[in-house]
């Protein structure tokens, strides 16, 4: 789930430990809360970063690892 602000558009970003976007999701908000599901299942095992950014650039990262 995420907290977001209604109307604004977002990016979801996964981000290797190379720096390398393996995935991309673009949306506009339309509630404060929303719930997002994602599909990796064509990324490799390891670990990453997800970043949420909204259009005025704020990013909020947190570290993910995908075990397959």
């Amino acid at each position: 789930m995420l907290n977001v602000t209604p109307g604004a558009k977002y990016s979801i970003q996964l981000i290797d430990l190379k720096g390398d976007v393996k995935s991309a999701t673009g949306f506009t908000a339309d509630n404060e809360l929303i719930t997002k599901t994602l599909d990796y299942s064509d990324v490799k095992s390891g670990d990453y970063t997800i970043e949420l950014i909204d259009v005025s650039g704020k990013q909020y990262k947190r570290s993910l690892t995908i075990k397959k």
